[in-house]
């Protein structure tokens, strides 16, 4: 197989195709939620564990996704890593293993 020299006009051409396909916008649905009481930690939704233990809601706001409105107010877009590293699940797994002493649990857990 000959590979080709691109030229300039070639370069443009796979910069626009490039810049085109990351323009397109995700749905907000699915980065966002509306009642954060269905929100299913663990198996359990956040609503029973509220109900059942000590916690507060306040203990997962910083875990909880933003609102849709949030997000068109700020204008947010979504990017996935994947876009510009080679990057799946299995990777990112022996990624943490060996730069941040992850560790799997041996147990499996409701919801995992």
């Amino acid at each position: 197989m000959k590979i080709r020299e691109l030229k300039i006009d070639d370069y443009n051409q796979v910069i626009e195709l490039w810049t085109k396909s990351f323009n397109n916008k995700f749905d907000n649905k699915f980065y966002s939620i509306k009642n954060f009481q269905d929100i299913v930690l663990g198996g359990e939704k956040i609503s029973n564990i509220i109900k059942n233990t000590n916690f507060k809601i306040s203990e997962f706001q910083p875990y909880l996704p933003l609102t849709q409105e949030e997000i068109a107010k700020d204008d947010i877009d979504y990017q996935y890593l994947g876009y510009y590293l080679k990057w799946d699940p299995q990777e990112c797994y022996y990624y943490a293993s060996e730069h941040t002493g992850f560790e799997a649990n041996s147990e499996r857990t409701q919801g995992s």
